[in-house]
């Protein structure tokens, strides 16, 4: 890592398939929410290839230039062939949490094939609390033409914005260490910001604090609150603290800083005006000056409380906040999945990290003058440094408590199983192992609708810890035999087109408190205009679906009115199970249409055969959302990468056995990463030519 320090800036600075459908068909759903999530990490590799050198002979050059079948890209993939790429990395300050969450991006970088030495360079800038340095080094990454801007805390991204703003083509940013894009200038909301700006927030849980506090001060009455009102995150937390204070009928002595060397004095100013403890929010500035803060407690016997989680082992008596280092590994995910290719920073939403946890110091609080109540210590962790220690070594010993989980879906498909495995494979980096401290029953109703309900009593029953439902109608029915529990069994979901169309959810953060999982609704839109580029002379559709699985309708009623503003006429085949599939796709070959279509929908998939065999038959493509169909027989699908669906939902499971999540708060994700599939024999038996377009932007699945 090239690192840049300040006094050398002027001279040397050069930083979520088949959701499958339901029991019942709900009233045409209003669009998708708006998602607001956490994503956790996925482990992928795509291939760049490279190009043929000067030296190849003629006919080895053009072989290098085809483009690969799914067994050479997989060869490729094992390789982990990336291109070389260069990042700026910029923060305001040094901090162990800043710190923290950039070795988890880099992490998170590495396990996405770009490792630094290798293929990746990163320059590393740190503008040493001064806020002016940071547009220095923004502009001295966009001089040297970085690949990518990567901003650590808030004033890092309002820099590297406000440089970039004007260019004809930003360089594209990634953020983390943010608390709040929104109050720093710089987005709206998660689905409104600049086009080349994407990352994840890490916004304290701020009320929950306030609890904590009533439970372990419960005589206080004054805060001595501390923080710097020239950091927009800083204001935005104390404006999010001031009210909540003055609800709860605490007075607020408010201590602001510019810099580091001021904290001290600020803290012993507030001392002198008889407050009861010190609370400091995230704020780069106190974290920097803690020591001085630290001292000062220690020395007049008030604690600190705080949502700084580094600052509890430097000598915090309790910390309430967020996990960050999944901001690390969110946003390193980010900049992987752009740098493959595999998604478009403009569209993908602002994530924001939830996981949050409660840390306290036990050596800190007796300095201080607090006995750490008993609630606190059997939902915290430990963070005296001794202590912390000793839970390392534990933590390296992998235990975990024995857990049930069943998991059932509607039938067997590839995107399915795929899903599954991507869970499972999830759990176990997780620390839960089936075989060794995992259970998994695993169930599948074949079709059968009426039999989920078996199922899912059937894990009632059993008492299992979990239910993991994958597809929508098995959704419904693990939430349908829990809803009227007095406590209810937590369900994950995964393999759901839309959670608010099956009547399970409203919005991503409005469901059940039991249930959480994430979403795969396919991209429509963008298979229109790809229907457009293969088929520019194609005027009727003939569309195919399961009228009975909810996912299925949506699907149909997001498709219709976009086919009808493009002029396409669509011909309709239904299906109420996969023994149907042939006969409805004859039906439609006689109605004139020139190609097919179905969306994610496990009826068609589990019949896909008779839907290819007439296809042929006649000469006529297919074009999906059900990726792993493409490699069944399909031409074309454009789709949604379905490992991130078992890694997100994974993650969740792990996450709340781990008792570091509320299903109840977290919100509901939605995989964003698109894809382009091909099938080149299928394509020529159905009689269409793959354009060089789609073939530069897709992948080879042809067997």
């Amino acid at each position: 890592m090239k690192l840049i320090k300040i006094g050398l800036l002027l001279a040397v600075l050069s930083v979520l398939l088949i959701a499958c459908g339901g029991a019942e068909t709900p009233a045409p759903a209003a669009e998708e929410p708006e998602t607001q999530a956490q994503a956790p990490a996925a482990e992928e590799e795509v291939v760049v290839e490279e190009e043929p050198t000067a030296e190849e002979p003629a006919a080895e050059a053009e072989m290098a230039e085809e483009q690969p079948t799914e067994e050479a890209m997989a060869e490729d993939e094992a390789m982990g062939e990336k291109r070389n790429v260069t990042i700026g990395m910029m923060k305001i300050v040094s901090h162990p949490a800043l710190e923290s969450i950039q070795a988890g991006f880099l992490d998170t970088m590495a396990k996405g094939g770009y490792v630094e030495g290798e293929n990746l360079t990163v320059i590393d800038a740190n503008a040493e609390g001064d806020i002016a340095t940071l547009t220095t080094i923004a502009q001295q990454f966009v001089d040297e033409g970085v690949d990518m801007i990567v901003a650590t805390s808030t004033p890092a991204l309002q820099a590297a914005y406000n440089v970039t703003k004007d260019m004809e083509e930003p360089i594209p940013i990634i953020f983390n260490a943010v608390t709040s894009p929104y109050a720093a200038g710089v987005a709206n909301a998660p689905d409104d910001h600049p086009a080349w700006v994407l990352g994840s927030q890490i916004f304290p849980p701020i009320g929950q604090t306030f609890e904590v506090m009533q439970e372990v001060f419960p005589d206080a009455t004054v805060i001595g609150y501390l923080y710097n009102p020239a950091e927009a995150n800083s204001v935005a937390q104390f404006e999010e603290a001031q009210p909540i204070a003055e609800e709860m009928g605490y007075t607020m002595e408010i201590g602001t800083v510019s810099n580091s060397s001021e904290v001290k004095t600020a803290a012993e100013a507030l001392v002198a005006r008889g407050i009861d403890f010190f609370y400091y929010s995230q704020d780069s500035t106190m974290g920097a000056g803690l020591e001085g803060l630290v001292q000062v407690a220690n020395e007049n016997v008030i604690p600190i409380i705080t949502n700084d989680m580094p600052g509890v082992g430097r000598g915090d008596a309790i910390g309430v906040g967020l996990d960050f280092t999944d901001d690390g590994i969110f946003s390193g995910q980010y900049a992987v999945d752009f740098l493959d290719g595999n998604l478009d920073l403009a569209t993908a939403p602002i994530l924001r990290v939830e996981k949050t946890a409660i840390h306290y110091n036990t050596a800190a609080a007796e300095l201080q003058g607090v006995t750490i109540p008993q609630s606190i210590i059997d939902a915290g962790i430990d963070m005296t440094p001794a202590a912390e220690e000793a839970m390392a070594e534990d933590e390296a010993m992998g235990e975990k408590r024995n857990v049930t989980i069943g998991m059932m879906k509607i039938v067997s498909h590839p995107a399915l199983e795929s899903i599954q495995a991507g869970f499972l494979d999830t759990m176990a980096k997780g620390g839960y192992v089936e075989g060794e401290n995992l259970t998994v029953i695993d169930a599948n109703a074949e079709g059968d609708i009426a039999t989920l309900t078996t199922i899912a009593q059937q894990f009632v029953d059993e008492g299992v810890d979990m239910i993991v439902a994958t597809s929508t109608p098995a959704l419904q029915a693990a939430y349908n035999v829990t809803k009227d529990m007095e406590e209810p069994i937590p369900i994950i979901f995964n393999a759901v087109t839309s959670p608010y169309a099956a009547g399970v959810a409203n919005a991503p953060d409005d469901h059940p408190a039991w249930v959480l999982g994430s979403q795969i609704f396919p991209p429509i839109g963008q298979t229109f205009e790809v229907m457009q580029e293969v088929f520019p002379d194609a005027t009727v559709i003939g569309y195919l679906y399961n009228p009975a699985e909810a996912n299925s309708v949506a699907q149909f009623e997001e498709a219709q009115p976009i086919a009808e503003e493009m002029g396409y006429t669509m011909e309709i085949g239904t299906v109420s199970n996969s023994s149907e599939v042939k006969t409805a796709a004859e039906a439609l070959v006689a109605r004139g249409i020139d190609f097919f279509y179905y969306s994610q929908d496990s009826t068609m998939g589990a019949g896909l055969e008779g839907l290819v065999q007439v296809a042929n038959e006649n000469v006529i493509p297919i074009i999906t959302n059900d990726m792993p169909g493409v490699g069944r027989g399909d031409a074309i699908g454009v789709g949604l990468d379905f490992t991130d669906d078992g890694i997100f939902s994974g993650q969740y499971a792990v996450d709340f056995l781990d008792g570091n999540l509320d299903l109840a708060t977290a919100p509901i994700l939605r995989v964003e990463k698109t894809a382009i599939h091909y099938n080149t024999a299928a394509a020529e038996l159905q009689g269409v030519t793959i354009p060089q377009s789609i073939i530069d932007a897709g992948i080879d699945m042809t067997p």
